[in-house]
């Protein structure tokens, strides 16, 4: 996370050095000045009121060294100076201490170390400042007391108050750190070799729900018997006497699931001194764990698909491919990824793979093909996923349909015999996209992001939308044309229970005319009906509102007008312009003129959307 925009003085003779700390220092937010030595240092004070810290080092060349410089600028100015040094003898800490005490970092004892170093740095100088101010007060009431008995009991009620404000400010670097949402624990280093706890903020309390004050004087195997053995003596021990930094992760299992999970930063705070700071991450580790399971879940979907399944980079690039692949090229899927289309199959075929994935980046539709490979023919689905409205991978799933085709083609002057086989094929697509539903609300159910859910949720119902139709024509035994009237009705029925709609709080209102269409404009007449239904129930009835969502299809001249509206909340037309660019919007959008359909909303009470399509007979 970046601090706010203060202003550093580095002081440092080595230039890949200060570069590598300037890089570090402002990757959180500060601003950096570089000076090569303790003059420039010096000069650049002079020149400037609006350095808030200084980063000093030790060892400056030739000049001046650190210490000295310190000293100066000390005199001079009420700055807060942190040692950054590559020394670590005592005498060298020891001589810094006597010139400020605002903090000694070991170089190369890692980002974090120095973070808390310069934030400590800064909260010691405004306590310092606080209690420098109210220790002026004191004096200036004490040189009052002085004045006479008249004004004794003035002065006394004053200096008592400076006291207690001076207890506050002092009990301000206590509260800082008893507030950390991070528990510390604060040990130091006998000269025997054991490691004895000091203390700990409420924050360790809370975290661990222990009272760590019961363990003050105790050593560390005393206090906490379970790291006795372990490395963790050994490395705070370190911490202490070397002032080596140490990061690691601590998770503790029960019955084969994590009980608890910590995450551990040990840094030296002075000699012969450190601090442990850690933070629970049981969740976060509980949820990683989950994401393992699921990510295992998908593996064996590929491992065992009977579907080819496939899913590609903006690059073009396979990224996940089922084991039946292989078939395909005859090389271990292991080897397929990360590999173009050019790298896996013919030079013809490639081209036009590339030619339709990357129409489905760009223009972010779904998008059918008929492939044929080594005498195979293959049907193959592909659709963008998307991230933030952009799409950026892409899906889908193959079918090997060669027998089906030739099938067809055999029989192709028997009418019946092709419906038949197509029959067969509707209902192949039918159950594989049944298969990724249930795949998806198995996903669903695994979720425990709401924002997630209701993402996957929309996904599904998209899907569901393009489902349905195959599953209509399968029932009715068509091959070309949908009756609306009993697509739409299924459809929006189904999409009010996905969203568990309560019959006494939305009603749905049907007015669906007798409408017969191609199949192809069907599916975006399908998937429209769908974002606008969806948007309705999502948006125009918060908190529990009652209302009406209405539908209604008719045939008028030739035209076909299909009308989604609500009584909801409604919206602005500066609202509807923020919206315009969600996927669904776009969606709706774009299948609109797919479909050559005239489309217009109205803003206001309640929302209303109708679209207009040329009626092809």
């Amino acid at each position: 996370m970046k601090e706010n925009s203060r202003i550093l003085l580095l002081v440092e003779d080595d230039k890949v050095t200060a570069l590598f700390e300037t890089k570090m220092l402002e990757g959180h937010g500060f601003n950096v000045i570089i000076a090569r030595s303790g003059e420039d240092a010096i000069e650049i004070l002079k020149k400037r009121d609006d350095i808030d810290l200084v980063l000093m080092d030790i060892d400056l060349g030739d000049g001046m060294d650190g210490t000295v410089a310190a000293r100066i600028i000390l005199r001079d100015y009420d700055l807060p100076i942190v040692f950054l040094s590559s020394h670590t003898e005592p005498e060298i800490v020891m001589k810094t201490d006597r010139i400020t005490s605002y903090g000694y970092v070991v170089k190369n004892t890692g980002e974090t170390v120095l973070m808390a170093s310069i934030k400590m740095a800064f909260r010691l100088f405004d306590a310092y400042r606080d209690i420098h101010r109210h220790k002026l007060e004191i004096e200036a009431a004490n040189e009052e007391l002085q004045a006479g008995n008249d004004e004794m009991v003035r002065s006394r009620n004053a200096l008592e108050e400076h006291q207690n404000d001076l207890r506050k400010s002092e009990g301000k670097v206590r509260s800082i750190i008893e507030n950390l949402p991070l528990g510390i624990h604060q040990y130091h280093l006998e000269l025997d070799g054991r490691l004895v706890f000091e203390g700990a903020n409420s924050a360790a309390d809370r975290i661990l729900g222990v009272d760590n004050s019961t363990f003050i004087g105790l050593t560390i195997e005393e206090a906490f018997p379970n790291l006795a053995g372990s490395e963790v003596p050994v490395r705070y021990a370190g911490a202490c006497s070397e002032g080596t930094s140490w990061h690691t992760e601590q998770i503790v299992y029960e019955d084969d699931s994590i009980k608890g999970a910590f995450e551990v930063d040990a840094f030296q705070t002075g000699p012969r001194r450190m601090v442990a700071m850690f933070s629970d991450i049981t969740a976060r580790k509980v949820l990683e764990e989950r994401m393992l399971e699921k990510e295992e879940k998908f593996k064996l979907f590929l491992e065992h698909s009977p579907i080819y399944v496939f899913f590609k980079d903006a690059d073009i690039r396979a990224v996940a491919l089922s084991r039946n692949f292989e078939n395909f090229t005859g090389m271990p899927v292991e080897k397929m990824i990360g590999k173009t289309m050019d790298e896996l199959f013919p030079s013809d075929m490639a081209k036009k793979m590339i030619e339709d994935d990357k129409k489905i980046f760009i223009e972010g539709k779904p998008f059918e093909v008929i492939e044929e490979l080594d005498g195979r023919v293959y049907s193959t689905l592909k659709f963008p996923i998307y991230r933030k409205d952009d799409p950026y991978l892409l899906a889908g799933f193959t079918m090997d349909i060669t027998e089906s085709t030739r099938a067809k083609e055999a029989l192709g002057r028997a009418l019946e015999e092709k419906n038949a086989l197509y029959m067969e094929l509707q209902h192949r697509v039918k159950n594989s996209f049944f298969m990724i539903m249930s795949m998806i609300d198995l996903e669903i159910d695994q979720l425990a992001d709401d924002d997630s859910r209701k993402v996957i949720l929309e996904t599904r119902n998209r899907i569901h939308s393009l489902s349905k139709i195959y599953d209509i024509l399968h029932l009715t035994g068509e091959v070309k044309f949908v009756h609306l009237a009993n697509y739409f009705e299924h459809l929006c029925l189904a999409i009010a229970e996905s969203f568990h709609v309560q019959k006494k709080i939305i009603t749905l209102e049907l007015d669906l005319g007798d409408v017969i269409i191609d199949v192809k404009r069907a599916i975006s007449m399908g998937l429209i009906l769908n974002e606008l239904f969806t948007n309705s129930l999502k948006y125009a009835f918060p908190a529990g509102r009652k209302g009406t969502i209405r539908v209604t299809l008719k045939r008028t001249g030739n035209e076909i007008f299909l009308e989604v509206s609500d009584d909801g909340v409604g919206f602005d037309d500066d609202v509807w312009g923020e919206v315009s660019g969600r996927l669904g919007h776009r969606l709706v959008k774009l299948l609109a003129q797919q479909v050559d359909g005239r489309l217009i909303h109205r803003c206001g009470k309640g929302a209303y959307f109708s679209i207009t399509i040329p009626d092809e007979g």
